[in-house]
């Protein structure tokens, strides 16, 4: 008995290189060019007559896909026309190089369904039907164009093991503290997009715009502390009949933490926590800027060891993470917003002022779930034991 052949299966871009071959054949008057073409590329007359049938669908996907093709069967999806108009939408913010996240596209899949009258019912983008449209047009996760410091455990163990544990045991969670600062580009763009796989993936100019944000919450979650924002100018333009900003702001030449004003913002916290009749403690690293405050009633101030933070801070577990990836997604969809009111990506991130990065700010703070901040602390090792009595 015959082997039967095995069935060989074609991607777009050979399908698009047959069909092509087929039609130089046609236009030269070759003799039995059908057949000339089946056995060059080793394939069935009735597979080549099929691609010829489908000629039409198999150029449009081939062309959709970037003139890529590495998909090998044309699938077809129930609601093709919200994927096409999803398509449409994500090439073009990719040609207005705006980064795209899988939850904005989703988002955005939604939105389309909604316009185009498809109920949550009917239509709902889950992840799985994002990662079959992403499988379907070759999209991938690309990269557009804090590094953990080398720890000595002979630092951390005497604080794991001395340090901590005197504080949790004469604090409970609600009065333990932690507070960090972390610099932010505020009209910067993420640096990771979604893109079509082997195009080139772009970005404009990256903005230097910075401030310094400084962050606090206690150990349970149950109080974050209004966020402190440093900037460069005393009264930027954007502030101009503004009565009340979003954040506490100050600012200095470098926008950066100075000890006069971490002082003032401990001796602030520390008049809250008087009125509050509560008695807490305040956890920093000992970086220059974080002197000692004299005169606290309320606040008792300890000071990580030298080194440690990246394993020690609880900011640094994923607290500040957390924050800043609130804070870029309130960007891009503010940003998207902007660009579909104008007419293209040419200086848009202009229209981002200070005084819309501040309410930002605190929106993407408030976003921070207290289960968040709880898990950063027991992975910088605030866990309370209870005692053993056997």
């Amino acid at each position: 008995m015959a082997e039967r052949k095995k069935r060989k299966a074609y991607s777009l871009k050979e399908k698009v290189e047959i069909i092509q071959a087929l039609d130089e054949a046609l236009n030269a008057n070759a003799r039995n060019a059908k057949t000339l073409i089946s056995r060059r590329y080793d394939i069935p007359p009735n597979t080549l007559s099929t691609f010829l049938k489908d000629r039409e669908k198999i150029f449009q996907k081939y062309e959709a896909q970037g003139f890529l093709g590495g998909c090998k069967r044309i699938r077809t999806t129930q609601f093709a026309d919200v994927e096409e108009m999803l398509f449409r939408w994500f090439r073009q913010k990719m040609t207005q190089g705006i980064p795209i996240s899988g939850p904005l596209l989703q988002q955005q899949a939604n939105n389309l369904a909604r316009a185009a009258g498809y109920s949550e019912e009917q239509f709902k983008c889950s992840n799985g039907w994002l990662s079959r449209f992403k499988a379907r047009h070759n999209i991938s996760f690309r990269n557009i164009s804090g590094e953990e410091q080398a720890v000595r455990e002979d630092d951390v163990n005497p604080w794991l093991e001395q340090g901590l544990p005197e504080v949790l045991m004469d604090y409970a969670p609600k009065d333990i503290y932690n507070a960090d600062e972390t610099g932010l580009f505020w009209r910067m763009l993420p640096d990771k997009t979604l893109a079509v796989r082997g195009e080139k993936c772009s970005g404009g100019k990256k903005s230097k715009e910075r401030v310094t944000a400084l962050v606090a919450a206690n150990m349970d979650g149950s109080d974050k502390l209004p966020m402190y924002v440093i900037g460069k100018s005393q009264k930027p333009r954007c502030f101009k009949n503004i009565r009340s900003l979003p954040v506490t702001y100050q600012a200095n030449r470098k926008a950066w933490m100075v000890s006069e004003l971490f002082t003032q913002w401990v001796q602030r916290l520390d008049r809250r926590f008087k009125a509050e009749g509560r008695k807490v403690c305040l956890i920093v690293d000992n970086c220059t800027a974080h002197p000692r405050v004299p005169d606290l009633q309320s606040i008792k101030l300890v000071f990580l060891p030298p080194n440690t933070t990246s394993k020690l801070q609880p900011c640094d577990q994923g607290i500040i993470q957390n924050f800043k990836k609130f804070y870029r997604r309130r960007m891009l969809e503010k940003l998207l917003l902007t660009v579909n009111d104008a007419a293209g990506m040419v200086n848009v991130k202009e229209k981002i002022t200070l005084l819309d990065a501040m309410y930002m700010l605190r929106a993407a703070w408030n976003e921070v779930k207290p289960e968040t901040i709880e898990k950063c602390f027991q992975h910088a090792g605030f866990v309370v034991r209870m005692p053993s009595f056997f």
